[in-house]
């Protein structure tokens, strides 16, 4: 899979705040046009609480590139499948 399910529940998880934010801002740069889209919850250092995704959309495989290059971990789970990791 290579994007956020359509109006379904996904989440973005990783390991401190500070990665939350940088996570937050590798996104908004990737398309000022979708951050309008951005879920607030959708970025957690938890895995609990799925966010609901609306029409945001993400491309998961450039957005996971983005991290591990900036040395972020990060693992993307949809709500009952885990998909990019």
């Amino acid at each position: 899979m290579t994007s956020l399910p359509y109006k379904g529940r996904a989440i973005i998880v990783t390991d401190s705040d500070e990665n939350v934010q940088r996570i937050k801002d590798i996104i908004k740069e990737m398309s000022a046009f979708e951050w309008n889209y951005f879920p607030d919850d959708l970025v957690s250092t938890s895995s609990f609480n799925f966010a609901y995704v609306g029409k945001f959309e993400l491309d998961v495989v450039t957005f996971g590139k983005l991290c591990k290059d900036q040395g972020i971990p990060v693992t993307i789970h949809e709500e009952n499948a885990e998909f990019y990791d």
